[in-house]
């Protein structure tokens, strides 16, 4: 079993990002085991996936999402 899966058009920050004021280096975003992300989900800079938590397809994600829970693209959080 793979330790996280993600589904196609994820966006992360990294440091190759077009943008004109890149910082030199980014904070982690860290997947711990067992997580799902859908498509389209954006995942900002220095958040947590929880273990077994599901971020849905569009999701934007710019804090931790707790583990064994479930975000929507509507940014609410609910325990699995």
């Amino acid at each position: 079993m793979p330790k996280a899966i993600s589904s196609p058009h994820l966006m992360t920050m990294v440091k190759t990002h077009r943008s004109k004021q890149t910082p030199t280096k980014f904070d982690p975003i860290i997947l711990k085991k067992g997580c799902s992300i859908g498509a389209n989900a954006t995942i900002l800079p220095n958040v947590t996936i929880g273990e077994n938590a599901i971020v849905g397809a569009g999701a934007i994600i710019t804090k931790d999402v707790p583990p064994d829970s479930i975000v929507t693209n509507t940014n609410e959080v609910r325990n699995a």
